[in-house]
């Protein structure tokens, strides 16, 4: 874990090879283009530009208990969301428990080139990320099929992605199973997917525990699914971040496993 660490604080991203078994990440891919079958024309029209032309499965949390687990299940992504984004001094929950929150999980197969940009919202240089992208490759990953590409280490450059600078940008090619990783303030982007295939991904981004949420996950979660996730797998999801009606239910930012609630209905 220590390379991935050092490779996040210097060049911004690290590729894990061969995290996730051939079976596991097949069952991810028919799922995901089962879902993608079914929910394809039901998408709004309110797309931000990078979600345009893009095959896109939105709100993965809400769709299979699978994808949240196959998420949160390796020891090493999750070691790493924590060292990245944990804030020390939540102390209502456990400190070898996750307080960072998934801003949004979907999966991806590229289609046009996807600019380079970040999803930091803002660049700024310091030790402290806000937000982190998961990419997990269910297909091979190239630079001719809609791959990934980053400029190294411009997570620190504290300057918003210049698509002129596109020249610096590097390809990372990954095999399925594979996870990239990188930081929300590195510049990125993808290639145009050239060839008749598709290149699926997973793809969460996780941010500290106060910043906005892209869906309103909490509220929208399917009851089955609330009811299989353990208070960490919950907190994750923004059940321990959810702001108070008005002062008299508190005032506290910061909630502990207490405050979850035992049905999702509680949210609706």
């Amino acid at each position: 874990m220590q390379k991935y660490s050092e490779q996040l604080e210097e060049q911004g991203y690290c590729l894990i090879p061969k995290v996730y078994p051939p079976e596991q990440v097949a069952r991810a891919l028919e799922l995901v283009t089962t879902w993608h079958e079914q929910t394809r024309d039901r998408i709004g029209q309110n797309l931000s530009r990078l979600f345009r032309d893009q095959a896109t499965v939105f709100n993965l949390q809400n769709k299979d208990l699978f994808f949240i687990r196959m998420l949160l299940e390796p020891t090493m992504v999750s070691d790493l969301m924590r060292q990245c984004l944990n804030d020390q001094w939540y102390t209502q929950i456990p400190a070898s428990d996750a307080n960072y929150i998934l801003r949004v999980f979907s999966a991806r197969s590229s289609q046009g080139a996807l600019p380079l940009h970040i999803d930091s919202f803002i660049p700024y240089q310091g030790r402290f990320p806000l937000a982190m992208q998961v990419s997990v490759a269910l297909e091979d990953q190239t630079a001719t099929n809609g791959g990934a590409i980053v400029v190294p280490g411009s997570h620190q450059w504290g300057e918003f992605a210049d698509p002129q600078r596109l020249a610096e940008a590097i390809s990372l090619e990954a095999k399925a199973g594979d996870v990239i990783i990188w930081d929300g303030r590195l510049w990125h982007g993808t290639t145009a997917n050239t060839t008749t295939g598709t290149r699926w991904s997973l793809i969460a981004t996780f941010e500290r525990w106060w910043m906005k949420q892209h869906f309103n996950i909490t509220k929208n979660l399917p009851g089955p699914i609330f009811d299989a996730l353990s208070l960490s797998e919950k907190a994750i999801l923004g059940y321990c971040s959810i702001p108070m009606d008005d002062e008299t239910d508190g005032a506290d930012l910061k909630h502990g496993y207490g405050a979850i609630q035992d049905s999702v209905e509680d949210y609706r």
